[in-house]
């Protein structure tokens, strides 16, 4: 097994470590708390979300970033090196991050940046970035079809009590 690859390992199993750890965290203070009639256990996994992905995060940003950087091949002083990337492909992979807490409209933007970004990095060949935008587009489409989800199941059981 190559260094990358091993890094990439370790990635993918702490991932599903903390994704199981907010399910179970999640789980467990939805029971502990069932009294509070205004907590149910999807808000509840959301906010082990919010403390577990900062740290998720932390760790592989500033702990992971050094060794990332020692298997990473030089930059070429090629043609390749004067391409800059696409703002709008960048801020559309942060506005469908931040649409899976913010509901509808902050999704809806971060899908139309990913559009307008990758129609850009095809017009122009000095941009890169299509593969961010439609990250951006893939992660904000599925924000909406969760939101939506979310909202029918709430309506369903706000129906289901009258």
């Amino acid at each position: 097994m190559k260094k990358h690859e091993l890094v990439v390992t370790l990635h993918v199993l702490t991932s599903l470590v903390l994704a199981f750890g907010m399910v179970v965290v999640g789980a467990d203070a939805a029971e502990k708390y069932r009294w509070l009639f205004f907590l149910n256990g999807t808000g509840l996994i959301h906010g082990t979300f919010l403390v577990i992905y900062p740290v998720y995060c932390f760790f592989f940003f500033f702990l992971l970033r050094p060794l990332v950087h020692r298997f990473l091949p030089r930059p070429q002083t090629t043609a390749e090196s004067s391409k800059r990337l696409c703002r709008t492909a960048v801020w559309s992979l942060i506005f469908s991050a931040v649409g899976w807490l913010i509901p509808f409209f902050v999704c809806i933007t971060g899908v139309v940046l990913g559009h307008v970004a990758r129609s850009r990095c095809k017009a122009d060949t000095a941009l890169y970035g299509a593969g961010i935008a439609l990250t951006g587009m893939v992660i904000g489409y599925a924000g909406l079809v969760y939101q939506v989800c979310v909202i029918a199941r709430e309506a369903w059981k706000a129906g289901a009590h009258y």
